[in-house]
């Protein structure tokens, strides 16, 4: 697994790997069609078949901006969800940055590849019962305009994964940039839309200068 990496150099631009906290899924559920002898070589499932997963998130910077592509589970989930995927204790994407040297309010743009809990849970935390407001107070949150209808209407197969106390801080910030398609972010990071996983997931694409 990894957990953090260090800076790494790409003709101009930074990026580093670091964690959104460990959590697990079922096997099955994950691997689908894949029979469990071959999955379960290199991913030992638990007592009751789940299969260990990290959350690696990347920081990037470029042009004097500090660019935060996925954030992890986040710390929103209740007693029972901890219990069910086993959530990391302590371990968040605050700490990790925190780890780094780096602040939620460094900051300048959050891009997520879909909506999914495990990706887009810890933009945002509890204010109050109920209530929950995002983390990054500058940043701009970067998501595909289809992904977000879909995430509204819980348009997945897998329907615990979109939660709207993920998505409606996102959009009461104020600075919830929706996409359509192909998209130029910052200098050296665009965006690609990329049907699979979600039908609106996006690939970010990270681009150095030559020389």
């Amino acid at each position: 697994m990894i957990r953090t990496t260090d800076w790494f150099n790409l003709g101009g631009i930074e990026f580093r790997v670091i964690s959104g906290g460990l959590f697990r899924l079922d096997g099955g559920g994950l691997f689908g069609v894949i029979p469990r002898p071959l999955w379960e070589r290199n991913n030992p499932p638990d007592e009751i078949n789940r299969v260990l997963l990290e959350t690696n998130c990347v920081l990037v910077r470029t042009a004097g901006q500090l660019a935060l592509i996925e954030t992890g589970n986040g710390t929103k989930m209740s007693p029972k969800d901890i219990r069910i995927f086993d959530l990391e204790p302590g371990v968040s994407i605050c700490t990790s940055l925190a780890a780094v040297g780096v602040a939620p309010a460094d900051i300048d743009m959050v891009i997520l590849s879909h909506l999914h809990m495990d990706h887009a849970g810890g933009a945002s935390e509890w204010e109050s019962e109920g209530v929950a407001r995002d983390i990054f107070p500058r940043a701009r949150y970067v998501v595909q305009a289809g992904e977000w209808d879909d995430a509204l209407a819980n348009r997945s197969t897998m329907k615990r994964t979109y939660r709207l106390e993920n998505c409606v801080p996102l959009k009461e910030s104020g600075r919830l940039d929706l996409v359509d398609g192909d998209t130029d972010l910052l200098p050296g990071i665009c965006v690609e839309k990329s049907p699979g996983h979600t039908p609106h997931l996006q690939i970010v694409h990270l681009k150095g200068s030559e020389g």
